[in-house]
């Protein structure tokens, strides 16, 4: 068995995640310690996904990336501490009047980065909505039965 994943089995049945250390380019494990509170888990990531869908949209590799991201849709992304810092990875760059516009490259490493990391935020968007709706409550679960915050960011992230 693969030692990134975790598999946590109650009545519901097992569940497999995979800790959100594990990804490469994605800072999901500081996102999620940003937004989720032991308690409100489900809460949390249901609110927690709302601004991350112009992302989700952005990702699609089947979808032309717009060379320019309004305002408003800057705003929602942000709502949430350490979400708009993803844009950079899909290659959106600030402009000085609140805009994020696509930075043109030919760089073959800078496309594949940015391919591997819209692959990792539709996973680490995936994974939320699992968190989401599952009755296990795996995340809910390493947050509460950890000895510290440390144990279980190192158990669940």
């Amino acid at each position: 068995m693969n030692k990134s994943v975790i598999v946590l089995a109650s009545s519901h049945g097992k569940r497999q995640i995979v800790p959100f250390s594990s990804y490469s380019i994605l800072p999901a494990k500081t996102i999620v310690q940003a937004n989720v509170r032991i308690g409100h888990v489900k809460e949390n990531i249901e609110s927690l996904l709302r601004p991350l869908v112009p992302l989700l949209y952005i990702s699609k590799p089947e979808v032309p990336k717009p060379s320019f991201l309004h305002w408003h849709i800057i705003q929602k992304i942000a709502m949430k501490p350490g979400t708009l810092r993803l844009l950079e990875l899909f290659g959106y760059c600030p402009n000085g009047k609140g805009d994020y516009l696509l930075a043109d490259t030919k760089s073959t490493q800078e496309l594949m980065q940015r391919a591997q990391a819209a692959c990792e935020f539709r996973r680490f968007y995936d994974e939320l909505k699992k968190i989401k709706e599952d009755p296990v409550g795996v995340l809910e679960y390493c947050l509460s039965h950890s000895k510290s915050a440390a144990t279980a960011t190192d158990l669940c992230f």
